[in-house]
C-alpha cells in the first residue's frame, strides 16, 4: 500500500488592514534628507522655470532656523511630550542630558516618598485597608456615616495621599539649559534617588520636513530671503515684464505671518518673537 502523500503548508504573515488598504499616492514625494528638502523649496519658489537666486548656504540656514523655530514654538509637532528616568546622586547638582530635549517640565520621585519597601508605605496601607476591604474609619468631609461607598472611599484615599505627599514627600526643583544640555537639580538627595522627568523632546528634522505647516514656513522664509537679495536689482523678464521685489517680499511675508499665526493659534499662550529674515 503506497504511503499517503505528504502535504506541506506555507504560512504567510497576515497583512494588517492598514497595509492592505494603504493609499499608494500618499508616500510619493516624501522628503528623506536635507538635499531633497532644499530641492522641494526651490521648485516651490519657481525653479527651474525662474532662476531663484539663493546660495546653497543661505537656503540651508533658512531650513535650520525653521527647524529651531518649530522645536521652540511648535509643541506637539516640533516638540512632543515624553518621560525619562533619571537617577539623582548625593552631592551632585548638575547632570548632562544626552538626549535632544527642548525643555524639562517637572521632576517626580518614582518611589513616592523615597521608600524602598512599598509593602510598608502609607500608600500601600491606605489603599489596601480603605479600598480593598471597602471600609472607611473616622470622619471624611464632615460625614459620620461614611463617604460614598466604594468609589467614595477610593476618592477620599487619593485626596489623603495627595495631601500626605504635599506635607512629607520628596520634591526637587530643576532648571534645564537647552544650550549646554545641562540639568540643575536642588536640593541634592541624601541617597540615590530615581526620578521621572516630564520633558519635551525635539522632533527629528527629517520628520519635520514632511509636515505641511513646516514646509509652508520654509517656503515663505526662503522667499523672503530671496526677494531681499533682489531688492538691489531691477529685474527685466524675457517677455518684457519686470519683477517687483518689494511686492514679492510682501507676499512671502504675508504667507509667513499666516503660518506663524496658525501655529500660535494651535498653542495659545506661547510667546512668539519676530525672527530675523
Amino acid at each position: 500500500m503506497p504511503a499517503p502523500e505528504r502535504k506541506t503548508y506555507t504560512q504567510t504573515p497576515k497583512q494588517s488592514p492598514y497595509c492592505a488598504n494603504r493609499d499608494m499616492i500618499t508616500p510619493l514625494g516624501t522628503i528623506t534628507n536635507l538635499e531633497e528638502m532644499k530641492h522641494f523649496v526651490l521648485t516651490s519658489l519657481g525653479s527651474p522655470v525662474i532662476c531663484v537666486e539663493l546660495s546653497d548656504e543661505q537656503l540651508t540656514n533658512v531650513i535650520i532656523q525653521a527647524v529651531k523655530f518649530c522645536h521652540k514654538y511648535y509643541n506637539g509637532t516640533g516638540s512632543y511630550l515624553d518621560y525619562i528616568k533619571l537617577t539623582l546622586f548625593p552631592g551632585c547638582t548638575h547632570y548632562k542630558i544626552c538626549q535632544d530635549l527642548q525643555d524639562v517640565i517637572d521632576l517626580e520621585v518614582s518611589s513616592w516618598l523615597g521608600d524602598i519597601n512599598q509593602m510598608f508605605t502609607i500608600p500601600h496601607s491606605m489603599l489596601y485597608h480603605q479600598t480593598m476591604n471597602f471600609t472607611f474609619t473616622g470622619q471624611c468631609y464632615g460625614n459620620n456615616t461614611g463617604y460614598g461607598d466604594i468609589l467614595g472611599n477610593w476618592e477620599a484615599s487619593l485626596v489623603y495621599l495627595k495631601e500626605f505627599k504635599n506635607n512629607f514627600g520628596e520634591f526637587y526643583q530643576s532648571r534645564y539649559n537647552n544650550l549646554t544640555k545641562e540639568l540643575s537639580v536642588w536640593p541634592t538627595p541624601k541617597k540615590h534617588t530615581d526620578v521621572l522627568m516630564k520633558v519635551y523632546k525635539k522632533e527629528k528634522a527629517i520628520n519635520l520636513f514632511n509636515d505641511i505647516d513646516f514646509q509652508r514656513l520654509v517656503i515663505a522664509w526662503a522667499g523672503m530671503r530671496w526677494t531681499m537679495n533682489l531688492r538691489k536689482f531691477n529685474m527685466q523678464l524675457a517677455g518684457g515684464g519686470t519683477l517687483n521685489a518689494d511686492s514679492m517680499y510682501g507676499s512671502f511675508k504675508e504667507d509667513y505671518d499666516k503660518v506663524v499665526e496658525q501655529i500660535s493659534g494651535e498653542f495659545p499662550g506661547v510667546a512668539f518673537v519676530e525672527m530675523s529674515h
